[in-house]
């Protein structure tokens, strides 16, 4: 989330999601009603504890990440609405990552679980955008879909990884 001033006096600042670089340059993510549909995910919490019967190099640790996947749709440029648009975001989510995948991250398990989704695009928005006055147009909506992505890696993985 960045701050972006919200008026040509430049008093008031409202708070956007935005992509930030590694340079630290940032891209805030608005609404667009010229693209039919944006996705964004942002990381909500993280949770770690240690797996039982782990020791030494192969002392494992688990991870429970909890995201939350916003999807602002156009239903003039997708010709549906977002109730149809809804089951296949959510069911097109993978839930499982390819043993290939898995051994080039030097990870055991990972396992990607959708949580809930909130419909209401008026409430998603305001979370979102609690500055910003309402904008949307008929056509566009917004909905939300929590999910939890849990793995299991070796804590010599991230030492590796840090000192690299």
């Amino acid at each position: 989330v960045i701050a972006r001033k919200k008026d040509a006096a430049q008093k008031d600042l409202e708070y956007l999601p935005a992509i930030v670089a590694a340079g630290g340059a940032a891209k805030p993510i608005t609404p667009d009603s010229k693209l039919s549909l944006q996705i964004y995910h942002k990381l909500n919490t993280n949770v770690y504890s240690f797996e039982k019967e782990s020791f030494g190099d192969a002392h494992f640790i688990k991870s429970i990440s909890e995201l939350s996947m916003v999807v602002i749709t156009n239903s003039k440029l997708t010709g549906v609405t977002k109730d149809v648009i809804e089951p296949v975001v959510l069911f097109g989510m993978p839930q499982k990552l390819s043993a290939a995948l898995l051994a080039s991250l030097k990870i055991n398990k990972c396992l990607i679980t959708p949580v809930a989704s909130n419909m209401d695009h008026i409430q998603v928005f305001r979370q979102e955008f609690p500055q910003s006055a309402y904008f949307l147009n008929e056509q566009m909506s917004m909905f939300l879909i929590r999910y939890k992505i849990e793995m299991t890696f070796a804590q010599s993985c991230v030492n590796q990884c840090l000192c690299d």
